[in-house]
């Protein structure tokens, strides 16, 4: 018992003040911090997101049905919306993107271009889905080579957009389109190459 006591002493002598100050400040400083680093995540651009979204499931064919049927003056007919060559689209994930993006793949925004301008991927061409007839006279002339690799996006998650673009550059004879499902969100979160204002 003596030991433990004068064992107990030694550990006072070192520690002035008492393990449940200690605790307490150690506390303060825990909440203190929290608080200034969600103040700032809340203010910085690329701060984390804090509220979980829940993945939406997509189902082509429910998009697909919404579509409607478009008549684009000057360029091939286009199938039913209700049949389109889905098993030729290829979905592709974030890393998928960046790798396409490394190997110089053209990427295709199919957003309005108010938020294109906004902030788009790096080297993006603005294919505005909701004006197909005006953005394809403007682009597909720079895509003369219907077998390069093409990537569309949009704003992911239930955004019908990028798949309605790649349905309809299928049906312009494209064999090789895929859709970026993450979208521009996914990929400014992971704070790859993006690009304000109009395409360079």
């Amino acid at each position: 018992m003596k030991r433990n006591s004068r064992f107990l002493d030694w550990i006072q002598t070192l520690c002035p003040f008492s393990m449940r100050t200690a605790l307490r400040q150690a506390m303060d400083i825990f909440f203190i911090s929290s608080l200034i680093a969600l103040l700032f995540n809340s203010f910085f651009t690329y701060g984390i997101n804090l509220k979980v979204h829940p993945v939406i499931p997509i189902s082509i064919q429910q998009i697909l049905k919404k579509s409607k049927a478009i008549h684009y003056a000057g360029w091939n007919a286009p199938g039913s919306p209700t049949t389109p060559h889905i098993n030729k689209i290829m979905f592709i994930n974030l890393q998928g993107a960046k790798n396409r993006f490394d190997q110089h793949v053209t990427f295709l925004d199919a957003r309005s271009p108010m938020a294109y301008r906004a902030g788009h991927i790096e080297g993006a061409l603005n294919f505005y889905s909701e004006h197909l007839n005006q953005s394809a006279q403007k682009i597909l002339p720079h895509l003369l080579n219907k077998k390069k690799e093409l990537v569309t996006y949009c704003e992911g998650g239930s955004c019908d957009l990028a798949i309605r673009l790649a349905q309809f550059l299928h049906e312009q004879g494209y064999s090789d389109v895929d859709v970026f499902v993450g979208g521009f969100p996914q990929w400014a979160h992971a704070h790859y190459p993006i690009h304000q204002g109009s395409h360079r």
